[in-house]
C-alpha cells in the first residue's frame, strides 16, 4: 500500500463481527487515501463495503463525495455519492466519476447508477473493468451494489495506448471538490478486495 493515510482512524467491529475502519473529517476534504497496487491487468474486479453515517447529512457541503475505484495509466474510475436528497435525510444517489480516454484532460464523466444509498446501512460496491482494444470503444464496465448489477456497458473507450493497464485500486473517500465540511462527517469501510474474477458481497 502506497501513501497510507486516514483521518482520525478508528478500528472496530460491528455486532455481526464485521471488522471495519471508521474515518472522519471536521475540515479537510480527504478522509482516506490509499493506493493498493497490483500487477498490471487488462481485466480486473474490485470490491469494498461502505457505510455512510447519519451525520454526513449535517456536514456535507459539496455536490458529491468520491469513493474508492479502479485506476491505471489512462483510467481513474471512482464511485461517488451525490448530495443529500432535499426531502429525505440520509438518502444519497449512487453515481460514478470516470476519467478515461473519452473524457480527456477535463472533468470526468458522471453517470447515475440508478440506486440510492441510505445512511446507517452497509453497501457492497463492486466494479469490473475489461480494457478496450486501443482506440476502439469496446471496453467493458460493470457495477454491482449488494450483488445486484446496476450498470453495464460494452462500449467504453478506457485507453488509446496499447501499453496502458489497470494497476491499482484508489481506496479514497474525498469530500468534493475543495469545500470544507461544516460539521463532522463519518464513514466506515471494510472488505476491500481485488480479483481477476467477480467477488460478490
Amino acid at each position: 500500500i502506497a501513501e497510507p493515510f486516514a483521518f482520525n482512524p478508528e478500528w472496530s467491529a460491528d455486532v455481526n463481527g464485521l471488522r471495519y475502519l471508521r474515518i472522519s473529517s471536521t475540515s479537510a476534504p480527504r478522509l482516506i487515501s490509499w493506493f493498493l497496487y497490483f500487477p498490471p491487468q487488462d481485466d480486473v474486479y474490485a470490491r469494498y463495503a461502505i457505510f455512510i453515517e447519519d451525520d454526513v447529512a449535517d456536514g456535507m457541503t459539496e455536490l458529491g463525495v468520491k469513493l474508492p475505484g479502479l485506476a491505471g495509466d489512462e483510467v481513474s474510475w471512482r464511485m461517488e455519492h451525490g448530495p443529500l436528497a432535499p426531502a429525505n435525510r440520509g438518502l444519497y444517489a449512487a453515481v460514478d466519476y470516470l476519467y478515461n480516454a473519452e473524457s480527456g484532460s477535463g472533468y470526468g464523466a458522471i453517470r447515475s447508477m440508478g440506486v440510492v444509498l441510505r445512511a446507517g446501512r452497509w453497501y457492497t460496491i463492486e466494479q469490473h473493468i475489461k480494457l478496450n482494444t486501443p482506440g476502439k470503444a469496446d471496453g467493458i464496465g460493470q457495477v454491482w451494489v449488494n450483488g445486484n448489477l446496476v450498470w453495464e456497458s460494452q462500449s467504453v473507450r478506457y485507453r488509446n495506448n496499447a501499453a496502458s493497464r489497470v494497476n491499482h485500486l484508489h481506496v479514497n473517500v474525498y469530500h468534493g471538490g475543495l469545500g470544507a465540511v461544516k460539521a463532522p462527517i463519518l464513514y466506515r469501510i471494510a472488505r476491500i478486495g481485488v480479483s481477476r474474477n467477480y467477488i460478490g458481497p
